[in-house]
C-alpha cells in the first residue's frame, strides 16, 4: 500500500523487513530504498514524473514560457543543419534534413540555455510551484550554475549529437533518428531512437549502449526495443508488437587474460518476442444518476526466443472506473490482474479494489511506528537497501516456485 499526504509518503507491505516505511514528501529516500540512488541529491526523475502528471492549466503556462527557449533552441540547431532533396525509388520526391552537432558545442548551449534560465525569475517560479522544497533547493538556485558548468566540461561526453529526418513531397515525416551522447549518465554512453512511418503504424527502435565495465571492452552491454503498430485496424483500441533484446557485456577470458587488439568473443542475445494490445472503452454517462463509467483492458504476451529459457509469459488486465460527474469527485477502481505461465499452465490472480480520495479528504500519515528513512544516515539507508533487495529477491524466488510446481501439494 502506497499513500502520500501533504508532508509524507508511506510504503506499507508484509513482503520486506519492517512492515511501514515513511520518507519526507517526494524526498528521494522511499525510492533509493529499490534503486540504491543517493538519496540525498533529489532524483531528477522524480521531478519530471512531477512536471508530466501536473495539472493541465499548469503545463499551459510552462509551455507558453518555454515556447521562447525552443524557438532559440531551433534557431541554433539550425546553424549545423544541412538540407537537400533526393528522389526516392519510386521517383517522389524527399526532403533530408541531418543536424551534427559536436559534444563540445553542445555542452555550450547547455550552458547558454541553464543561464538564462537561471536569470528568469518567473520561470523559476513556476517550476517551483510543482516541486518540493528539497528538490527547488537542488535545482532552482541560480548560485549553482558555476558548479553546474564544471560538471559539464568534466562529463566525459564522447561523439556527435546527430538528428536525422526524412520527409516527403507534403511535409509527411518518413523517418527519423536520433542519436544523443550520454556521457556515462545511469551507465549509458550512448542513447539511439529511431522512427520509420509504415502502413501498420510505424516502427519505433530504442537502442541504449552502456559503458564497458571491463576497461579491456570497448563496448559495454547492450538493450534493443524495437515495436510496430499504433490504433487498431477497426478503430478499437491499439495494437503492437515488438521484440526486446539484451546482449551482455563481453566477460573476459579465464584467467582475466586478454590479447591486445583483440575482439571479445561475441556474446549471446536474450531475445524476447512480445504482443501488446490496449482497448479503453468510451466513457458511458448516466445523467440521470450522476455518475460515469469506463472500462479499460490491457493484454500482453512475453515469449523468450531461447527455448531453453521460461515459457511464454501472459498478463491481462481489466479495470473498471465509475465516479460521480464531477471534475474533483473520488472514482471507484475494481479490476483483475491475471499472470498466466504457458509452460506450466499455472495462474496467478490478483484483485484490485479501491477508492482514489478527495483532494480534501487526504488522511494524514502517522509515522510514530513506521522506519523513518529520512532520518537514516546515508550508510544506514544503504544497509537497509541491500536487506529489501534480499527480501525482494527470495520472494521472487519462492513465487517462481510455486508457479513451476503449482500442483505439488494436491
Amino acid at each position: 500500500r502506497y499513500a502520500r499526504d501533504r508532508a509524507f509518503e508511506e510504503l506499507t507491505t508484509s513482503l520486506l523487513p519492517g512492515a511501514q516505511y515513511v520518507d519526507a514528501l517526494q524526498g528521494g529516500a522511499l525510492m533509493a530504498l529499490f534503486t540504491g540512488q543517493d538519496p540525498v541529491w533529489p532524483p531528477i526523475e522524480t521531478v519530471l514524473l512531477n512536471f508530466v502528471t501536473a495539472e493541465s492549466s499548469w503545463q499551459a503556462e510552462a509551455n507558453a514560457r518555454l515556447d521562447a527557449y525552443a524557438m532559440r533552441l531551433s534557431l541554433w540547431l539550425q546553424g549545423f543543419a544541412t538540407t537537400e532533396t533526393l528522389r526516392a525509388p519510386d521517383a517522389t520526391l524527399q526532403t533530408r534534413v541531418v543536424a551534427t552537432v559536436p559534444a563540445q558545442a553542445v555542452r555550450e548551449q547547455i550552458k547558454v540555455l541553464l543561464g538564462e534560465m537561471y536569470a528568469d525569475p518567473e520561470l523559476l517560479a513556476l517550476l517551483a510551484r510543482e516541486m518540493t522544497a528539497g528538490q527547488a533547493a537542488a535545482y532552482l538556485q541560480p548560485a549553482m550554475l558555476g558548479g553546474l558548468s564544471q560538471s559539464l566540461d568534466a562529463l566525459p561526453l564522447t561523439g556527435d549529437l546527430v538528428f536525422e529526418r526524412f520527409m516527403g513531397a507534403q511535409g509527411a515525416v518518413l523517418q527519423t533518428r536520433l542519436t544523443l551522447p550520454m556521457g556515462g549518465a545511469r551507465g549509458i554512453s550512448r542513447l539511439t531512437y529511431s522512427y520509420d512511418a509504415t502502413s501498420g503504424g510505424g516502427e519505433t527502435g530504442l537502442v541504449v549502449e552502456y559503458v564497458p565495465q571491463n576497461p579491456a571492452n570497448a563496448s559495454g552491454r547492450l538493450m534493443t526495443l524495437l515495436v510496430y503498430g499504433g490504433p487498431a485496424p477497426d478503430g478499437q483500441g491499439y495494437s503492437f508488437s515488438g521484440t526486446l533484446s539484451f546482449v551482455p557485456e563481453a566477460e573476459p577470458e579465464a584467467g582475466g587474460s586478454f590479447t591486445v587488439g583483440e575482439e571479445p568473443a561475441e556474446m549471446p542475445a536474450l531475445v524476447y518476442d512480445f504482443v501488446l494490445a490496449y482497448v479503453p472503452q468510451p466513457e458511458i454517462p448516466d445523467d440521470a444518476a450522476g455518475t460515469s463509467q469506463r472500462d479499460l483492458a490491457w493484454a500482453m504476451t512475453f515469449t523468450p526466443r531461447d527455448a531453453g529459457a521460461i515459457g511464454a509469459q501472459a498478463l491481462s488486465i481489466n479495470i473498471h472506473l465509475e465516479s460521480r460527474q464531477h471534475s474533483q469527485a473520488a472514482t471507484s477502481v475494481a479490476g483483475t490482474v491475471l499472470w498466466e505461465d504457458a509452460a506450466t499452465q499455472a495462474r496467478l490472480l490478483a484483485t484490485v479494489t479501491g477508492t482514489t480520495a478527495a483532494p480534501w479528504n487526504i488522511p494524514e500519515i502517522d509515522p510514530t511506528q513506521a522506519v523513518r528513512l529520512e532520518q537514516m544516515s546515508p550508510q544506514e539507508l544503504a544497509d537497509l537497501s541491500a536487506q529489501v533487495g534480499a527480501a525482494l529477491a527470495n520472494n521472487a524466488a519462492a513465487l517462481l516456485f510455486s508457479l513451476a510446481v503449482p500442483n505439488l501439494n494436491q
